[in-house]
């Protein structure tokens, strides 16, 4: 996972947390181990990856699922390394993490990000996701209910 955030950009960074991270911030090792060792009980992490010739594999994306503790609601977020964006890897990833959503019984799924990053909005509304922007923030909120 490390090696994956070196090729990922400030900007999609920034589109994933919401804010801007120091790379530093991103390999701390409690961050990795929250990251690397999860509670499929209350989240589910998926990873996109290429096999390499030489029996090692690069992550080309991770999507995660995080359900809201004492609901039935859960979160989303995508992260896909910039040189593999725009080539259905998140498309892939969000559908899957849709599907699990379901077989875990979740009813509502939602995410947030910036106004500006268009390729997240048309995925959402692809996949049957209201868009709601906030009054107060330039963010956009996506929400799904799955019943």
């Amino acid at each position: 996972i490390i090696n994956f955030y070196k090729d990922v950009s400030e900007k999609s960074l920034k589109q994933r947390y919401l804010k801007a991270l120091h790379y530093d911030e991103l390999i701390a090792h409690e961050r990795l181990i929250n990251i690397c060792f999860t509670d499929y009980d209350r989240e589910i992490a998926l990873i996109t990856e290429l096999k390499l010739n030489n029996k090692k594999s690069e992550i080309l994306g991770v999507g995660r699922l995080s359900k809201l503790s004492g609901t039935n609601d859960a979160t989303f977020s995508l992260l896909v390394k910039d040189k593999y964006q725009h080539q259905g890897i998140g498309s892939k990833l969000l559908e899957t993490l849709l599907t699990i959503a379901k077989d875990e019984k979740v009813e509502y799924i939602l995410s947030s990000m910036f106004k500006e990053n268009l390729e997240m909005q048309n995925l959402c509304k692809r996949l049957g996701f209201t868009l709601t922007p906030s009054e107060e923030h330039p963010i956009i909120f996506a929400e799904l209910y799955l019943k």
